[in-house]
């Protein structure tokens, strides 16, 4: 039979003792809920530098959600407050559209008539968030990027050398503020897009169908971000809803039949002799528009369509 030393057994005590009192804290995670202006100052008082701080820091990093919001709730008392906090001006506009990207954090878990209020505001959120194309770097630039193909004296070289190292360093860190502010417009629009599609509100529905069709017409990639919002609330929708998002998606799939390339504007392709570029693919926007449709087709009482490369349903013949 196993022995237990007094030690073994004041050392199994003590730790058990440790495990039951710290039970309650992780069985239970408190969270804060800001109804008041006092409320949301203080948490503008920690999220208004680290705003600042990251439109400030150099590179092209995306944001991540803050640890300060992530035990925040919201709930229909919040509205009013949290829409003036939206408010609050800050000098650099990425930092605005990151503080903005934090507040609503806790929104995916709030109820629908806290949305419905805050769909002004997030609608008129949705077209800030704007995505800008790489520079074209006049001819003198880029001459002055590219290696000489004749060997200059040596002093010669040193000074062009210098100049080169100037132009590109110049040259990266205009490109990498381009790309910043494009995943910081990504991020925000990714959330605001899976908000906007909960409503079921014609006017959020609206402002998604318009967000596509500009997607679409200017070649941007984001147009699967779209379709995923949507895909996901598909079967979920009301019929009004749901053919309202039928009739645009598959007229758009129509006009826009074939594949195309598509450029993704938060994937850089970085070159130090030349204009960089952001990465892109041929994708059949039509193939997976219409993929989507057919989701749509049961919740709006509309007909499924065929997809590009089907053949119809042979009809079969009875035999007299």
């Amino acid at each position: 039979m196993m022995t237990w030393s007094r030690a073994s057994r004041t050392f199994l005590a003590a730790m058990l003792a440790v495990a039951i009192s710290a039970a309650p804290a992780f069985a239970r995670r408190r969270y804060l809920t800001p109804t008041t202006a006092e409320d949301f100052q203080k948490l503008l008082a920690q999220l208004v530098p680290e705003a600042e701080n990251y439109a400030q820091a150099p590179g092209d990093a995306a944001p991540a959600p803050s640890g300060v919001m992530r035990n925040v709730q919201y709930t229909l008392a919040s509205a009013g407050q949290l829409r003036q906090a939206l408010r609050t001006k800050l000098k650099d506009p990425q930092a605005q559209l990151y503080l903005a990207y934090q507040l609503l954090q806790p929104l995916p878990m709030a109820g629908d008539d806290l949305l419905l209020k805050l769909r002004p505001t997030l609608t008129d959120m949705l077209q800030r968030c704007q995505y800008q194309s790489m520079p074209t770097w006049p001819r003198a630039t880029i001459q002055l990027l590219k290696q000489p193909r004749k060997r200059l004296p040596r002093h010669l070289a040193q000074l062009r050398e210098k100049r080169r190292r100037a132009a590109l360093a110049q040259k990266r860190t205009a490109e990498q503020a381009i790309v910043k502010q494009n995943r910081m417009a990504n991020a925000l629009e990714k959330l605001l897009k899976s908000l906007l599609v909960l409503m079921g509100d014609e006017k959020a529905s609206q402002a998604m169908l318009e967000r596509l069709s500009s997607e679409v017409r200017r070649r941007w990639c984001t147009y699967r971000y779209t379709l995923e919002a949507v895909r996901n609330q598909a079967v979920h929708m009301k019929q009004d809803q749901a053919k309202s998002y039928y009739d645009h998606i598959l007229r758009l799939a129509r006009e826009a039949s074939g594949q195309r390339h598509y450029a993704d504007p938060t994937q850089p392709e970085y070159r130090d002799d030349g204009n960089s570029s952001f990465r892109s693919q041929r994708l059949h926007f039509a193939a997976e528009a219409l993929k989507v449709v057919n989701l749509l087709a049961t919740a709006a009482r509309q007909p499924a369509v065929l997809l590009p490369g089907e053949k119809p349903p042979k009809k079969k013949h009875r035999r007299r």
